[in-house]
Order: C-alpha cells, then sequence, then structure tokens
C-alpha cells in the first residue's frame, strides 16, 4: 500500500505520469479492435497485437527451435524487384538469433498492421500506429493537467494583501479561524483597515475549464476516428446531418478494413505454409460499423415505399421509370 500512496502524492499535474497512462489506455483500446481465432499456443495474442500497432510488422516463423511464433526484428537484406525487404533478422535472447528469408516466404513471413506499412518498412520512423497513439497520449496529458490546473485556480476568489509582515500573520491567523468554522472572529481596527480584498471572478475559469473538457472529448474521438471506430464528440453529435454521417460511417469501414485485410492476407499465406486454421476478424462490437457503411442508406417515403437517400424507389418499376428519366 505505500508504493500506491506514494503515488498519491504527485497529484495528476505531472505530464510525463499522465502520458504513460493514456498511452497504456489507448494501446489496450487497440487489443480490442481484432478478434483472433485458433492461434497456436506458442504465439501471444497480446504480443502480436502491439507489435503490429506500435511496430507496424512482424514476422511469423518456424526457423528457431522449430516453434511456429512471432518476432518483433529488422527488415533488410538486399531489396527485391519491389524494393522490399528479403531477409528478416530476430535477435531473441530466449529463442535464439537468426537471418529469416522472407523473400517469396521462404522461411517465414511477413505480417504488416496496413499496407502503407509494408512499403515505408525502410523509413526511419516508428510503424503502425505508435505516431497516432503517441500524438493522442500528449495531448490528452496535456489538457488534463490543464483542467486540474484550472480546477486549482477557481479556489481563489480573491488575493488579500497586506503591508507588512506582520499584518500578514495576523491576516493568515484570521483567515485559517474562518476556515476553521468559526461563528465570528474579532480583529483589531488597525488589521482591518491595512488589508486589502480584491475580488477575482470566476466566470472566466468556469467557462475555460468547460473548453477544455470539450476538447478532451474531441481528442479522444478523433483518435477512435482514425482507426475506423464510430465515435462522435458531444458537441458535434446534435449537429450531425444524414450526408455526414453516411460519408463518416464510409471512411471508418475503410480504416478498419485496411487493417483487417492485411492481418488476413497474411493469415492466408501462413495457413497455406504451416497448415494451421487462424483466422482473424473484427470484435463483435464493431462489426455492424462495416456492415451498416457498405450497405446503401435507405428510408421510406410518403406512400410507405422503401427508398435509397437519393430518392429513388426500390422496387423494378421505380427503377425503371428512373431509367427513362437518365
Amino acid at each position: 500500500m505505500d508504493k500506491f500512496k506514494n503515488r498519491m502524492k504527485f497529484g495528476i499535474c505531472d505530464v510525463d505520469r499522465e502520458y504513460q497512462f493514456y498511452f497504456k489506455w489507448l494501446l489496450n483500446k487497440l487489443n480490442q479492435i481484432f478478434k483472433w481465432n485458433n492461434l497456436p499456443e506458442t504465439v501471444d495474442e497480446t504480443f502480436l497485437n502491439n507489435m503490429l500497432f506500435l511496430n507496424g510488422n512482424i514476422c511469423w516463423t518456424d526457423k528457431l527451435k522449430d516453434e511456429l511464433t512471432v518476432y518483433y526484428g529488422n527488415p533488410g537484406g538486399e531489396p527485391n524487384r519491389y524494393y522490399m525487404p528479403t531477409l528478416f533478422t530476430i535477435a531473441n535472447p530466449i529463442m535464439g538469433s537468426a537471418n529469416v528469408k522472407i523473400d517469396n516466404d521462404e522461411e517465414g513471413i511477413m505480417m504488416f498492421n496496413s499496407k502503407g506499412d509494408k512499403f515505408f518498412t525502410y523509413m526511419p520512423s516508428s510503424g503502425g500506429l505508435f505516431e497516432l497513439i503517441h500524438q493522442t497520449a500528449t495531448l490528452l496529458a496535456d489538457n488534463v493537467v490543464s483542467i486540474n490546473t484550472a480546477q486549482i485556480n477557481t479556489r481563489v476568489q480573491g488575493i488579500v494583501t497586506a503591508g507588512s509582515d506582520v499584518l500578514r500573520r495576523s491576516a493568515e491567523v484570521y483567515m485559517k479561524q474562518l476556515y476553521a468554522g468559526k461563528p465570528y472572529t474579532v480583529i483589531d481596527e488597525n488589521l482591518a483597515a491595512s488589508i486589502k480584498v480584491n475580488p477575482i471572478s470566476s466566470s472566466a475559469s468556469s467557462s475555460y475549464i468547460s473548453q477544455l473538457i470539450e476538447l478532451h472529448q474531441y481528442i479522444i474521438a478523433q483518435f477512435f476516428n482514425s482507426v475506423g471506430i464510430k465515435t462522435n464528440p458531444v458537441n458535434k453529435k446534435e449537429r450531425l446531418i444524414t450526408d455526414e454521417i453516411n460519408s463518416v460511417d464510409n471512411y471508418l469501414a475503410v480504416s478498419l478494413n485496411e487493417m483487417l485485410i492485411s492481418r488476413q492476407e497474411s493469415v492466408e499465406r501462413i495457413n497455406k505454409k504451416y497448415n494451421t486454421n487462424i483466422s482473424v476478424e473484427l470484435a463483435d462490437e464493431l462489426k455492424p460499423v462495416v456492415e451498416e457503411a457498405t450497405q446503401p442508406a435507405m428510408s421510406a417515403n410518403e406512400d410507405g415505399n422503401v427508398a435509397n437517400v437519393d430518392g429513388r424507389e426500390a422496387t423494378d418499376d421505380g427503377a425503371k421509370e428512373a431509367d427513362k428519366n437518365e
């Protein structure tokens, strides 16, 4: 318990500590996007997810100790005709070291977080979603510290000034008695005449806190929207129009499918090479996002007939009439 008590002493006005919290929090949320089935016992699902999200690639191979598992390492070797790496260098403290031939899936198969990661293997920047997580965690950490600072500042209702150190100490005794709940306190006439109280308006601070809270919600919403999880900021939700909703849904479906297809393509090759039955799909909670976005928006007109969003009735006669008009 002492360990936790020591942590509590820091409060929340520590950007570095808040950054670490939000980085782990965002990564944990990402780990819930995909559902893996029939993974070998030698493959840790959390490690697999984390490496794809943070590094952008990972290598599947059974070259070390004849165990099919996944490795973090460095793609390299002589580039092939598409300028893609042909070797994957592994240096694992437990499993050992090896140069795995990955060209044409000879000794191992590369899996990428997205097609973009596949063609930016040699780039010095971090792959996957590392930069997005890093940026969002930084913004959230700065913002939550700003919220806490604004809250603390609302406690200051006025600034008390005194002409001397003696008067200052007398004023502090008086203020402490008030905060201690004394029903009344008699002070010296000279003290009352020498102390000045300069009131501070708290209305601006309250408005500032509201803006920071909305910004916090907006930052989180933008993060999840960027990876394909439908989230509307509170200040925007009531003003979304139909076309805007459809546009957002289509964008989200593309973002999710981009990562899903990249994984499924690699899984198909892994199953073929290693005779496994692995599969990956979206988490059940996220499947409706893609299903709704890939279907045309429908509505009912005054006659009760179902129509597409462009107003055409979804019937044979309606379709024929529309074709004639075109």
